[in-house]
C-alpha cells in the first residue's frame, strides 16, 4: 500500500479544496477560515486569512482566483492579499449554509454545490461566464467531489452523507447532466464517508475518505477499487494532482473534533499531504467567470 507523507506540516481545523495552478497548490481551511498556497520548487509557503468561512477556491486565467464563501463568489487577488470583488448572485439561488465544494469543468464553467448537513435542502450550482448561474441538481445534503471526464461524456457528484459516488451522463457543449446512476459505495463496515475527488488521465477517480484514512481509486467502468491511499489522518478531505508532471497527488485533512488522545497517535492531522501512485492527473481549466 502506498503512504502519503506530509508536505505541509499544519494543524489545519478543515483542510480542503486543493488544485494545482501555475506551479503551486492551492488549498483552504473551510474553519480557520484561511487559503493556502504551496510552491514545491520553493518549498515557499503562504496564507492568507479570510473574513468569512470558505468552501473552495478556483484560479482564473488573471492570476485571480474565485473564493466560494458564506455570502457569495468573491474575486481575490493574491498579490494584495485581499478581496478585491465581489460577484452577483441570484436572489432566487438560495445559499443554503454556505458554499461547499465546487470546481471548473473542461469549459471554465464553474460548478459549486451547497450544503444542508444532513436535510436534503442544498443544491449544486452551475455558474457560467456574465454570472449566470443555473440550478443543476436540488435535494443535496452535503455537496463535494466534481469532476468531468470530456471523453466519455461523464460527470461525477458525491452527496457525501449517501456514501455513494453517482455517475452522470454529461454534454460538454451545453453542461447539461442526465440520468444519474451509482458507480461506487464505500463498502460496508468501512469507517468514513466520501469526500472530495479528483480524475487522472485513464479516468481513474481519486475519492478522499473523512474518517477513512486515505484515498480509494476507483475504475470507472467497473466502479470496483483499485487500490487504497494510506494517509496519516483520519479525516481525509480531498485530493488534486500536482507538481510538473501532475503526477504527485496533493491531498488535504482535518483535525476538527479529534481529541488530544488521536492527536498524539495522529500528529498529522491537518496537514497537506503528498504521494506518487502512478498515475497522472489532468490540467487544471481556469474559471471562466
Amino acid at each position: 500500500m502506498i503512504e502519503a507523507e506530509p508536505v505541509w506540516p499544519i494543524r489545519a481545523e478543515l483542510g480542503e479544496g486543493p488544485i494545482w495552478w501555475d506551479g503551486s497548490l492551492y488549498w483552504i481551511d473551510i474553519n480557520a477560515p484561511a487559503l493556502h498556497i504551496y510552491t514545491p520548487a520553493t518549498q515557499q509557503r503562504r496564507s492568507f486569512e479570510l473574513a468569512e468561512k470558505i468552501g473552495t477556491v478556483v484560479p482564473r486565467a488573471d492570476g485571480k482566483l474565485i473564493l466560494a464563501q458564506e455570502t457569495g463568489l468573491h474575486v481575490f487577488d493574491p498579490a494584495a492579499g485581499a478581496v478585491v470583488e465581489t460577484l452577483p448572485w441570484p436572489a432566487d439561488c438560495p445559499i443554503v449554509e454556505r458554499f461547499n465544494d465546487g470546481k471548473c469543468d473542461p469549459q471554465g464553467r464553474f460548478w459549486v454545490g451547497t450544503m444542508g448537513r444532513d436535510k436534503p435542502i442544498a443544491s449544486l450550482y452551475r455558474v457560467e461566464p456574465g454570472c449566470r448561474v443555473t440550478e443543476m441538481l436540488t435535494g443535496v445534503r452535503i455537496s463535494n467531489g466534481l469532476c468531468w471526464d470530456e471523453p466519455r461524456g461523464r460527470f461525477y457528484f458525491i452527496d457525501s452523507p449517501t456514501k455513494t459516488l453517482d455517475v452522470f451522463d454529461w454534454d460538454p457543449a451545453t453542461g447539461m447532466i442526465s440520468n444519474r446512476r451509482a458507480l461506487w459505495r464505500l463498502p460496508e463496515g468501512e469507517t468514513g464517508v466520501p469526500d472530495g475527488m479528483t480524475i487522472d488521465t485513464e479516468g481513474r477517480l481519486w475519492v478522499a475518505i473523512f474518517d477513512g484514512f486515505g484515498v480509494h481509486c476507483i475504475d470507472p467502468d467497473s466502479g470496483q477499487s483499485l487500490q487504497k491511499i494510506a494517509v496519516g489522518a483520519a479525516k481525509t478531505t480531498a485530493c488534486w494532482f500536482g507538481g510538473e508532471g501532475l503526477d504527485e497527488l496533493y491531498i488535504t485533512t482535518a483535525s476538527i473534533r479529534e481529541d488530544e488522545a488521536s492527536l498524539k497517535r495522529h500528529p498529522h492531522a491537518g496537514s497537506l499531504f503528498m504521494c506518487r501512485p502512478g498515475a497522472r492527473g489532468l490540467a487544471t481549466t481556469p474559471c471562466a467567470i
